[in-house]
């Protein structure tokens, strides 16, 4: 899912994202709370792919 953080920074994986940041997440770190849904239709594998690229787990903080 391509999404765009919301107010708050939060870290997704082991990267911190500041607000009006574009990124790469899985569907089950989505949360309309912390992020603005750009695009659905990118495949979970693509975006495990990335998140493992940035040294990501797939888990985000706020």
């Amino acid at each position: 899912m391509r999404v765009r953080v919301k107010e708050i920074p939060i870290r997704y994986g082991e990267k911190r994202y500041e607000p009006d940041t574009e990124l790469t997440i899985s569907k089950d770190s989505f949360d309309d709370k912390l992020f603005e849904l750009i695009e659905d239709d990118i495949s979970e594998k693509d975006a495990e792919q990335k998140a493992d690229e940035s040294g990501g787990d797939g888990d985000e903080q706020s």
